[in-house]
C-alpha cells in the first residue's frame, strides 16, 4: 500500500488497486473511497483474500502512524479490525 496523489495504491496479492482518500474533521479520521482495481483471473484462494482485503479498506475510517507502521482502523460487518502496513525499504537496484 502507499499514498499517491490523494489515493491509496497497491497490489492486494493479483490485482493492482487505487482507492480515493479524503480527510475527516478530526485528525485522523479518513474515507477511503471506492476505487477501481485490474482484473486479472486469480486462484479462488487468492481472490477471496483480496476480496476480503479490499471490503475492510474501504470501511478504513481512521489512521495512526506507530513505530513507523501505518495502522488504518476499520470497521466490517460490525466487528472493529486494524491494517497494518510496515515500511519497505527500497534496494538501491529498485
Amino acid at each position: 500500500l502507499s499514498y499517491v496523489d490523494g489515493q491509496f495504491v497497491g497490489s492486494n496479492g493479483c490485482n493492482d488497486y487505487f482507492n480515493g482518500v479524503e480527510a475527516g474533521t478530526a485528525p485522523g479520521d479518513i474515507t477511503v473511497v471506492l476505487g477501481g482495481a485490474t482484473r486479472m483471473a486469480c486462484p479462488e484462494t487468492e481472490s477471496a483474500i483480496e476480496m476480503r482485503y479490499m471490503g475492510l479498506l474501504q470501511t478504513v475510517n481512521h489512521m495512526t502512524i506507530t513505530g513507523g507502521e501505518l495502522e488504518l482502523y476499520y470497521e466490517f460487518e460490525g466487528k472493529e479490525g486494524v491494517l497494518i502496513f510496515k515500511a519497505r525499504v527500497k534496494k538501491e537496484t529498485e
